[in-house]
């Protein structure tokens, strides 16, 4: 324990250095990919979009609050609807159903390669050429210049083309097809050792979720044996920049915005949020905003919208004013 009692009164945003990660591939079972006989969406209509009972009061606030944009929002029977804001009106008669819905799908810049997580596995698929791959793996994410990667045994790899003769290859198939080979990018070895120069001594050093904010910058939750062990650890170039301590919370999933401004950090306990700047630096813990299940971004970086099991909540990204309550009963939403 008392590693632990170390680690939880060491809190603090640093700099430091951080030598280069291994190349090596361990415990690689490969992956599989075939053609996929079905894509992200069936496009059966699926009836009239959901009632919102506080439609009149709710769009007064966007309103005056300047909120605007689309929300694409899919129900629990995997129909896909559109509603324009601030009016809260409806822009699809009927809802398109989905082939994929509930999994928390993410896509690469451009939208042309997607991924999600099934088990112990992530499934990339292309809706296109109707392409997809399995391959061992949790949390997929992509780059901002569209690399897929994805966490294995508690470290994070990546699809390079970065290849050397000896790799597996698979070939990933969009509009172009390109040959990608599986490549270590931050070991647990190399995370305990530089973490442990920063006095962060915990039981173990397992990365549980990334968010990547540029190219080379990547946030990630490091958790050791215990959950409450956690901390948001940003790499940059193979160096930490910064580091958020838990104090003894469990974190769960970190949803990045747009232009990476902003990172959005699930407190495990009660799915409340805490919003940090890219330097890990706290700017809020929306207020009333709990048990959310999923997260979503305004394009401009100001809002978000978290799906709660009493509706969506909207709120300001600089943390002014209360969080504008949709009593509208979603699955995901996607602010457009």
């Amino acid at each position: 324990m008392r590693a632990l009692a170390t680690w939880l009164v060491a809190g603090a945003v640093v700099v430091v250095g951080v030598a280069a990660v291994a190349d090596a591939v361990r415990g690689d079972r490969g992956a599989a990919s075939w053609p996929s006989a079905s894509g992200a969406r069936s496009g059966r209509p699926g009836g009239p979009p959901p009632a919102i009972p506080n439609r009149t009061s709710a769009s007064a606030r966007l309103l005056a609050a300047g909120a605007a944009g689309v929300l694409e929002v899919t129900d629990g029977r995997c129909r896909r609807f559109r509603l324009r804001l601030p009016e809260l009106a409806w822009t699809s008669p009927s809802g398109e159903r989905q082939a994929r819905c509930l999994e928390p799908v993410v896509r690469a810049p451009g939208g042309e390669l997607a991924a999600f997580e099934e088990g112990e596995d992530v499934i990339a698929f292309s809706d296109w050429p109707g392409w997809q791959a399995r391959f061992e793996g949790t949390a997929p994410s992509f780059r901002p210049d569209g690399i897929l990667t994805f966490l294995r045994h508690g470290e994070l790899f990546e699809w390079s083309g970065r290849c050397p003769g000896a790799a597996r290859l698979v070939n990933f198939r969009t509009e172009h097809e390109v040959r990608r080979c599986v490549r270590s990018v931050l070991s647990r070895r190399v995370v305990a050792s530089k973490l442990r120069r920063l006095g962060l001594r915990m039981t173990a050093y397992y990365l549980t979720a990334t968010a990547w904010l540029g190219v080379r910058e990547v946030a990630t939750v490091v958790r050791g044996r215990f959950p409450e062990e956690a901390v948001v650890a940003l790499f940059e170039n193979g160096r930490v920049r910064a580091v958020f301590p838990s104090y003894g919370t469990r974190l769960g999933r970190l949803e990045g915005s747009p232009a990476h401004s902003y990172l959005a950090a699930t407190l495990a306990y009660s799915s409340e949020i805490v919003v940090l700047d890219r330097r890990l630096r706290v700017r809020q813990f929306p207020r009333g905003v709990a048990a959310v299940r999923a997260l979503s971004w305004s394009p401009d970086e100001r809002w978000a919208a978290a799906v709660t099991p009493d509706g969506v909540e909207l709120f300001r990204a600089d943390g002014r004013g209360l969080p504008i309550h949709l009593a509208l009963h979603a699955a995901r939403v996607e602010w457009r």
